[in-house]
């Protein structure tokens, strides 16, 4: 039976808890198979780009390479892939550089600039074509490191993943770099 057919009632908190408990453990199962030399650049990664040379927006673009390298192995670790689109359609605020690096790379234009929600309002991403990203290369912070640890990426969809707080992937020195980047 797939969790996501238990939506309601008792047998939908038990494979709430279920989904959270197994997320947690995949987390886990992620940080100990981290190479320890991948860890170390992370531990390191303010001191590094306090001497990286460049604009903020080549920072920034520098910064992402190392979260694509880290995000790689936590790939194993989750069920979402190419065109598992749910989270997606979540609200997502997006700094000014992030803007930038948008529009130079992809030479898109942002139609509008609006206030930050931090509610679910259903639409999709701007960018989001066929259940695919059309600015993957380019995606903002919040997007790349998004993960979904839980067995079926059926948690990810909105109105079940904001039931609860799921395990999520954080890295210390890279949130340092990224608000230090976004103030230059």
């Amino acid at each position: 039976m797939r969790l996501f057919e238990c939506v309601d009632g008792a047998s939908s908190d038990m494979a709430l808890e279920a989904a959270i408990v197994a997320a947690e453990r995949n987390r886990e199962r992620l940080l100990a198979e981290i190479p320890r030399g991948l860890l170390e650049r992370e531990e390191r990664l303010i001191n590094t780009f306090e001497r990286h040379k460049g604009n903020a927006v080549n920072k920034l673009r520098a910064l992402y390479g190392v979260m694509d390298e880290l995000y790689a192995v936590a790939k194993r670790f989750t069920p979402c892939g190419r065109g598992c689109a749910s989270c997606c359609h979540y609200a997502v605020e997006l700094t000014a550089l992030e803007i930038e690096l948008i529009v130079r790379e992809t030479g898109r234009k942002p139609l509008k600039v609006f206030g930050a929600s931090r509610d679910f309002h259903g639409e999709p991403c701007p960018f989001l074509r066929d259940a695919r990203c059309a600015i993957y290369d380019s995606r903002p912070y919040v997007c790349r490191r998004h993960f979904m640890f839980a067995p079926s990426s059926n948690w990810c969809v909105p109105e079940l993943s904001m039931t609860r707080d799921f395990p999520l992937l954080s890295f210390t020195e890279i949130e340092k770099v990224l608000s230090k980047i976004v103030t230059l």
